[in-house]
């Protein structure tokens, strides 16, 4: 096959582990010839470190930042040292579908999209990959054309590694797996871990008095500095470090073990996870491990929303209010926030939502742990709920047939 760019849309850290490292690790090895390039748009949800991050991908040629990309788009002035190839395709992968239609049109090149939830511009994509049966009604149902939808499988299912040695992980991590290990995911963001990070430690605080042999891990995003973890403590805890362990040592005497690059050891070798909604869910499910998943509402000022009714929400005072009551009418309009739950249609794992309280957390963590027939039943249901490998293979395949196609 002739050389071609493959110009991968994104926005954010999730989008970024989740889709786009397992399709550039399948189309580095499947089409060689293609150079990647990678191209993040605006998006209030990004972290700041997104290009940091996106430095240590094996197998991306070139990256875009929003800045060039605005200016690109909205200037005419084209980024510094790329000269495009003749051929190529644009890869929707995150953010707003609009920048992948901008992006067609100015290169004149095809696009297709690998998309779970934004369904519109179909005339100007190839063709509509989603996850699973639900989502190919979902957008049957908002006037996509079906011969444009391909069901591919889901690529957070390829992100998380095909096998973990657990034993090899606890041992690394000196954990002792005859005790149970929950871990904590707060967020990747300022404002989930300013929030979650002592809202969990409490919670483990209080698991802790009922089950003293609990080991405590939290799994922190590689977005999230120390000098994050510091702002959210406060005068809650400090960092310390035992070796080559880092710890968190919070004032109420509770200990939790900092993970951060191993967060799929972390996850493995963990008995239960405490998490927030997002992609992480589908990453624990896809590794089988039980979870509670919590959506406080009662901090919505810090919440960002998208489109216009986020840009409303930021007017002072008005806009306080206007969050408050659009973030309870998210709640209780969403009936599951867990990725694995929505495939599902049922609650496999359970959901907190509302003015959550820690002790609530903590009160569905211990009655977890003590039915291990629950937490075994929920492990198979989860990896069926999540499918089967296979996705970045089939992605990488329909990336290669749409450039053909276009000569």
């Amino acid at each position: 096959m002739k050389p071609f760019d493959a110009i991968i849309v994104t926005n954010s850290a999730g989008e970024l582990s989740t889709f786009v490292r397992p399709t550039v690790e399948e189309l580095s090895k499947s089409a060689p010839e293609a150079r990647v390039i990678l191209t993040f748009t605006p998006c209030q949800y990004a972290t700041g470190r997104e290009l940091e991050e996106a430095r240590k991908l094996p197998g991306i040629s070139e990256i875009i930042i929003p800045e060039e990309y605005k200016k690109w788009v909205f200037k005419k002035k084209a980024p510094q040292g790329i000269k495009f190839n003749d051929r190529g395709i644009i890869v929707y992968m995150g953010g707003d579908l609009l920048h992948a239609v901008l992006l067609s049109r100015k290169l004149h090149f095809p696009a297709i999209a690998y998309s779970q939830k934004h369904a519109l511009w179909q005339s100007d994509f190839n063709s509509f990959l989603v996850p699973d049966d639900l989502t190919f009604n979902k957008f049957l149902k908002k006037g996509i054309d079906e011969e444009k939808i391909k069901i591919i499988g889901d690529l957070m299912v390829d992100a998380v590694p095909e096998k973990i040695n657990v034993k090899a992980a606890a041992s690394r991590w000196k954990i002792n797996k005859n005790h149970p290990v929950i871990s904590f995911l707060p967020g990747s963001r300022p404002w989930q871990t300013n929030f979650m990070l002592p809202f969990f430690l409490r919670s483990a605080k209080m698991i802790n008095k009922i089950m003293p042999d609990v080991q405590f891990i939290v799994v922190l995003s590689p977005y999230v500095t120390d000098d994050m973890i510091k702002e959210s403590l406060g005068n809650e805890g400090i960092i310390y470090s035992q070796g080559d362990l880092r710890y968190i040592q919070a004032e109420s005497g509770v200990r939790a073990q900092i993970l951060r690059d191993e967060r799929y050891d972390a996850i493995s070798i963990s008995d239960l996870v405490i998490t927030i909604p997002g992609t992480n869910t589908a990453e624990i499910g896809a590794l089988g491990v039980p979870m509670i998943v919590v959506f406080p509402i009662q901090r919505p000022d810090n919440i960002p929303l998208e489109g216009i009714i986020d840009i409303i929400c930021r007017i002072p005072l008005l806009g306080t209010l206007l969050k408050r009551i659009t973030t309870r009418i998210i709640s209780l309009r969403t009936k599951y926030f867990a990725l694995p739950n929505m495939k599902a249609g049922r609650e496999i794992v359970p959901e907190i939502r509302g003015n959550v309280d820690p002790k609530e957390v903590a009160a569905h963590a211990i009655k977890c742990l003590k039915d291990p027939e629950w937490l075994r039943e929920t492990s198979r249901n989860l990896k069926a709920a999540m499918g089967g490998r296979g996705a970045a293979r089939k992605i990488s395949g329909e990336i290669m047939a749409s450039v053909e196609n276009a000569e």
